[in-house]
C-alpha cells in the first residue's frame, strides 16, 4: 500500500470523484447535479491498494 499525491487530472481521481458524486446524491434522495465542486489547483493524496488508486483526500494550497 503506498499513498502518492496526484493532480485534479488524474484519471483515477476522476473516477473516485465521480462515485463519490453517486452516493452523495443517492443519500440525499437524489440531489441533481454536482454534490462537490474539484477545482485544477487541487492536489490529492490518494492511497494506491495493488497499483489501483482506491481512497483519496484532497487538499488545496491558496496563494
Amino acid at each position: 500500500m503506498l499513498i502518492e499525491s496526484r493532480p485534479a487530472t488524474d484519471a483515477e481521481i476522476d473516477a473516485l470523484v465521480t462515485a463519490q458524486q453517486r452516493e452523495l446524491r443517492a443519500a440525499d434522495g437524489g440531489l441533481d447535479g454536482q454534490a462537490t465542486v474539484t477545482h485544477d489547483d487541487i492536489r490529492y493524496l490518494v492511497v494506491v491498494a495493488d497499483g489501483r488508486a482506491v481512497s483519496r483526500r484532497c487538499a488545496r494550497v491558496r496563494r
